[in-house]
């Protein structure tokens, strides 16, 4: 420390333990390929937030830029993304993930291609996706897709639970394992320091020694926007180019037992409470009419019986072959 003029003081000032000690770093966990694919393909998650999820994950921005991107904002005949109000206030811009223009343009379509000016994530009503309980949500769709590994919901002094902004850990752990390097990586997460990277350098190498490869690109592991992963349960329903072609609807869920059940409240969550019937319309049918018939996801939500969602599908299959005579899937 400096003293007038300029010189050095021989002992520092403070007392020993007059400043806090850091706590130490927790663990952290981030998705494998094959859970964020159970993930995306359960349909009884609503649409809209499977949608963020593996945007998250392809992605890497934080969830808070996420939610408050606007459809202007996405190039998608381009597949270029711009990035101007963030955390750092650094604007940035970057090439989406492969995928991402096809689904996001599905996705916008089952929207009826809104306003330039209109928010390119919403809920099951149509509105700005809220980050308040994000956390928990994201925990809740996990154990509803069956994904139950102990180390994402594990809250310790070791280790910290998984949440939704540690959705793009994956990201972050994934791509340098797929050889990106960390100015690429950087350039999608904000990140102004290399540290930060450097902490998710052993998680990478999990990914990289057993070579498990890349996460699915979004287009493909969206059931309902002309994915290749076979959807769980009905009301799912394809027609020209493996394209949706029923309006979706949200899903009322039951969340899982534990401290997550008392977490949120359900009816402004998860869009309960619509006339008796627990679902949100997102948007008219194509047909005419008001598109108000609910899907039945199928599942067993108190068993997380999405869990089966991807087994037993075929990369080959195509959307014509899955739309015939599956009547109820599992």
């Amino acid at each position: 420390m400096a003293v007038f003029p300029c010189r050095l003081l021989a002992t520092n000032p403070l007392p020993r333990g007059f400043l806090p000690k850091l706590d130490p770093a927790k663990a952290k966990a981030c998705l494998y390929l094959d859970e964020d694919a159970r993930l995306l393909a359960c349909t009884a998650i609503p649409l809209c937030w499977r949608v963020l999820w593996g945007f998250l994950n392809r992605d890497g921005p934080r969830i808070g830029e996420a939610v408050r991107l606007q459809v202007q904002d996405v190039d998608l005949e381009r597949g270029a993304l711009r990035l101007e109000k963030n955390k750092t206030n650094d604007p940035r811009a970057w090439a989406l993930s492969p995928g991402a223009p096809q689904a996001l343009r599905a996705w916008l379509a089952l929207r009826d291609n809104p306003a330039p000016s209109a928010p390119l994530f919403v809920d099951e009503d149509g509105d700005l996706c809220s980050v308040e309980h994000a956390a928990e949500r994201f925990r809740a769709h996990l154990q509803l897709a069956g994904i139950d590994r102990p180390e994402l919901f594990e809250d310790s002094e070791e280790r910290q639970q998984v949440g939704a902004h540690d959705a793009r850990s994956t990201f972050i752990t994934v791509a340098p394992a797929n050889g990106q390097s960390e100015t690429w990586v950087t350039d999608r997460t904000g990140h102004r320091s290399f540290a930060m990277i450097q902490r998710y350098r052993r998680a990478a190498r999990t990914f990289t020694e057993p070579g498990l490869g890349e996460l699915a690109s979004l287009a493909e592991a969206l059931p309902e926007l002309g994915g290749r992963g076979r959807p769980t349960g009905e009301g799912t329903e394809e027609g020209e180019g493996g394209t949706v072609r029923r309006k979706l609807l949200a899903i009322s869920i039951a969340w899982p037992r534990g401290e997550m059940a008392d977490a949120v409240d359900l009816k402004g969550a998860l869009g309960r409470g619509n006339g008796g019937d627990g679902a949100k319309l997102l948007g008219k049918s194509e047909g005419g009419g008001d598109g108000s018939t609910r899907l039945d996801s199928g599942c067993d939500d108190s068993e997380g019986a999405c869990g089966d969602s991807i087994r037993g599908s075929g990369a080959g299959e195509s959307g014509a072959e899955r739309g015939r005579g599956r009547g109820g899937r599992r």
